[in-house]
Order: C-alpha cells, then structure tokens, then sequence
C-alpha cells in the first residue's frame, strides 16, 4: 500500500486513491458562474468552445471512485446520480443489484450506502479529504447557475463511489469492486484519480470487464516526477499501465502539463500516456465540513495528476452527450486524435506525453461527425425510397 498522489510531492499515490446548425468557427461561450475566473485549465483545454455545442447531459454517468465526495455541495448537488430503481432507507435491495439503499452510490471502505467522508476530523489532511470533491467538481459542477464556479459539463449525472479511507488508504479489492458496480449500474466514464507501483490481477480484470461493456476509464499518471521515477516504462504504475502494450487501448491514461503545454515537473511520463491536461493551481469544488475547519465550498490551488485526470473524464462524458451510441474504443481514439500535438513543447519527452487534451477541437469535430452520420443516413434513407 502506498499513500495517496495529491496536490504535492510530499507523498506518494495511493493504491487504493446539438447544435448541429451552428458554425464550426464561434466565440467562446461563458457561463455566469462568478468564480470561472479562477479556473484557467477552462482556458488552457478550450471549455469555452466546446460549451458552445454542448454543456452535457444527465443522461451520462460519470462514477467517481474516490475518498467520497460532498453530496450537499450547492455546486454539485443537481448533477449527482440517483438510482431510480432503489427505494430509500426502506431496508430493501429494491433493485437486486446487491446493495441495499444505494440510491447515492456505495461505500466500499464501511460497507454502507453513505458515500461521503465520514468522521472528519481538524487533523485529517485538506487535499485528501476534498480529493473526490474537486474530481467532481472538475467533471461536473453544474455551470451557468451564478455560482461558484463550473465543471466541463453543467450537466451530469456523476456517481460517488467510496473506496478509500480518510487518510487516502484503500485495497484493490475494493477499487475493483467500485469499478464493478459502476458498470453494473450504467456509468458510461469512470474516473480513477489514483495510482499505486503495485499490480492487482483482479483489478485489471475489473477495468478489461468495463472496456467491454463500452465504458470509458480514465486513470492518472502519478506524481512521482522526471527528478524522481516518473518514467513509467521503467517504473510501471497501475492502474494506468494496465493496456500497456497490448493493442486494446482500455485505459485513457493522463499525465499532467504546464500553461505552456509542457510536462509537469511533478507529473510521471512515459508510453502509458495517452493525453496530458493541465494539474497545477487547480480549482474546484470542495468538502465542505465547517466542525473540521473545512470552510469553504471553492478554491485549492492544487495540483496533480489526480486533477487532470477528471479533465480527460470530463470530456469523455461530453462527448457521449453528443453521440450516445459510441462506445470506449470510439470515444477513446476519438479524444486522443482530436487533441494536440505537444511533441515541439517537450523536447526529450515527445513519446512519454501523448496528446495535449483539447475539449474544445474534440467537440467541435464531434459536431462534424455528427452532421456527418445524420446526412448519411439521410441520404441512405432517399436511396432506398427512389
């Protein structure tokens, strides 16, 4: 077991932590929310853009497997899933998927249905606690509401799903189990802000199992810098480097970059890469937990690969509003080849980087692929009648 990657380097990751009319060329749509200001990835991946063709859909599941997350946050909380086809606190697995009352999500770590930080106490740790906070947020705090700030999608559906404690310490067993239960109850991304050097067969099945199903999973990188061994060739790390090699490309792994485009100093690199997104001064939503000394519902300025991991995630989910039937394999090539080439900007890594992720470019050419398909099957239609 090893601790969780946050905002610093002081610890290591832990395992278990249509428009269809519009122009393609537009103006950067900006939402209300006074604090949008304060959060410059938006700018840095194009959020503006893409809002311009789509803001998301609370018919896409995002599950954040995490420490827990803030289900009374004003900024999240319209953009959480409910299970419909459980009966709350009635004592009664209403829809036989194994768990009682799971109308929020599972706790894997206490084994209930509450899936926030339980027992928070002045001396646990902010960015730990806070940590599944600000992945949602980054997903999907709900946009253009005149507050705070807002997530790659104002609209969503994100699952919380507990598997670490509250020290950021977690089993395999259990993030696997997550996973499981995401799928099984219609998440279309998963979100897998954590990393560990150790390998979990059982885990790798999880996410084979996910990939099948057509849902896309989105790990980080980890933290441990080019100063360090952030070379993941030859330093794997788990889950990100599962696909490693092979020729199904199962996991969108996510390292993290600088304004510039550059590599984090902090980030790990290498082939497991597939897309790097902006990790430092990150803000976003967080626990909010005022007996602890946690006061505030926004800010951070944290940083990691943990943070740009939901920007990956964010995106995947935006895109499956747009075309639904898509599955991982489709949206996966289709993020990654509508990024940016950030080879010039980081000479001696041009192969440990991949693409720089680009939102904006991903759901314009969305668009266009839309368009795409409805005048081709029109037109199949117009042959067929003649």
């Amino acid at each position: 077991m090893h601790k969780y990657y946050n905002s610093l380097l002081k610890k290591s990751i832990i395992v278990f932590i249509l428009g269809l009319l519009l122009p393609l060329e537009v103006i950067a749509k900006i939402p209300n929310d006074p604090d949008l200001v304060k959060q410059s990835f938006h700018t840095q991946i194009n959020s503006q853009i893409a809002w311009n063709y789509a803001t998301g859909s609370k018919n896409v599941i995002v599950a954040v497997i995490d420490v827990g997350v803030d289900i009374d946050h004003p900024d999240l909380k319209d953009n959480f899933w409910i299970n419909s086809g459980e009966i709350a606190d009635n004592g009664i697995d209403d829809d036989h998927n194994g768990y009682i009352d799971d109308v929020r999500g599972w706790n894997f770590v206490e084994d209930n249905n509450d899936v926030r930080v339980p027992k928070i106490k002045k001396t646990d740790e902010f960015d730990v606690i806070s940590h599944g906070t600000i992945v949602a947020g980054l997903i999907g705090a709900k946009g253009d509401n005149h507050l705070l700030a807002v997530g790659i999608n104002w609209s969503v559906s994100i699952m919380p799903i507990r598997a670490m404690a509250n020290d950021g310490v977690g089993s395999f067993v259990d993030v696997a189990k997550a996973v499981d239960y995401a799928v099984g109850n219609g998440a279309a991304v998963v979100n897998l802000s954590i990393v560990s050097d150790l390998n979990s067969d059982g885990l790798k099945q999880a996410i084979t199992r996910a990939w099948h199903k057509g849902v896309v999973v989105v790990a980080a990188a980890g933290n441990e810098g080019y100063f360090t061994k952030g070379d993941l060739d030859l330093n794997p790390a788990y889950p990100i480097c599962y696909d490693n090699g092979l020729i199904d490309n199962f996991i969108l792994g996510v390292a993290s970059i600088e304004s510039k485009k550059s590599l984090s100093n902090f980030s790990s690199y290498g082939s497991c890469v597939d897309l790097s997104a902006p990790g430092r001064n990150i803000n976003s939503t967080l626990y909010y937990a005022p007996a602890a000394d946690f006061n505030d519902y926004f800010g951070g300025q944290v940083k990691g690969t943990s943070f740009a991991t939901p920007q990956v995630a964010g995106t995947a989910a935006l895109l499956k509003s747009l075309i639904p039937d898509w599955k991982a394999s489709e949206i996966n090539n289709f993020i990654i080849n509508n990024s940016d080439d950030i080879s010039v900007a980081n000479v001696g890594f041009e192969k440990d980087v991949g693409r720089g992720l680009n939102v904006g470019n991903v759901i314009k050419e969305a668009i266009g692929t839309v368009a795409y398909l409805r005048d081709s099957i029109s037109n199949l239609y117009y042959q067929q009648g003649n």
